[in-house]
């Protein structure tokens, strides 16, 4: 059994609130109910009694017009999609309420059956798109929250134990250190661009070439490597590092990192 729409149309006008019964009919036959008021104040009443999937709202009522209409519903059951009804000299104020989360506008007069059940059906759809939209970015948000914590944890950990950790993006040349290597380095992460170029400037002119070829050798042989070389830093000191890492291929069975 399909599952009835429930529908609250605030609509001051008698005629104008048949003729949207009777459009509704036609599109929908019994596959709705329809609750309909002229108040603001009442309707605002019936969505505490009631369920309902989709709001047509007039914004002139005897006792509330205009945007402050769309804004104190919209307040009221922000979860609830909002189709609202304008005259025809009021079109700018259909997008304006758009603007301020309204799923679509209908300018009276020129309504059919067709165009209203388009309409409900549209903003119905869509405001649950843009709901589970917003729940994805929630849920995104979270994990991002979460990564920059452990990230965060990470980096007290590395401090604590004078170890750092780098990554190397061979298809782009791109090299990212820790805060806690750069701190190795004795260099400022906010300063400081690492390349490959400059990495081997660092290495001490002793250990260079023996420190490339292990390198090369893990990139060609796709092996981790481990081994100690020696660093000049700006200090001038020489520091002695223990340098660990493995290869990361891709789908084609080529190495990237």
């Amino acid at each position: 059994m399909e599952e009835k729409i429930n529908i609250l149309l605030v609509e001051d006008n008698p005629g104008d609130a048949r003729l949207l019964d009777v459009y509704l009919r036609s599109s929908f036959n019994n596959t709705f109910n329809l609750y309909t008021t002229a108040l603001l104040s009442k309707g605002l009443e019936l969505l505490e009694q009631h369920l309902f999937n989709i709001i047509i709202l007039d914004l002139s009522l005897p006792d509330s017009s205009g945007l402050d209409t769309f804004k104190r519903m919209h307040a009221h059951s922000p979860q609830i999609p909002i189709i609202v009804l304008t005259g025809y000299e009021d079109e700018t104020t259909g997008l304006n309420a758009m603007k301020l989360g309204a799923q679509d506008f209908l300018i009276k007069g020129k309504v059919n059956g067709k165009e209203l059940s388009r309409s409900i059906n549209y903003s119905i759809e869509r405001y649950k798109l843009l709901k589970k939209l917003s729940e994805n970015a929630k849920k995104l948000e979270e994990r991002s929250a979460d990564l920059l914590k452990e990230r965060l944890k990470l980096a007290d950990a590395q401090k604590l134990a004078h170890i750092g950790s780098w990554e190397w993006d061979l298809i782009e040349d791109r090299i990212n250190w820790s805060d806690e290597l750069f701190h190795i380095h004795e260099m400022d992460p906010q300063t400081t661009i690492i390349t490959s170029k400059k990495i081997e400037e660092l290495i001490h002119l002793a250990d260079k070439q023996h420190a490339k070829k292990i390198i090369r050798e893990s990139i060609k042989m796709n092996k981790p490597f481990s081994f100690y070389y020696r660093i000049v830093l700006p200090s001038k000191t020489i520091k002695t590092l223990h340098a660990r890492g493995e290869t990361i291929v891709n789908d084609e069975g080529q190495v990237e990192k």
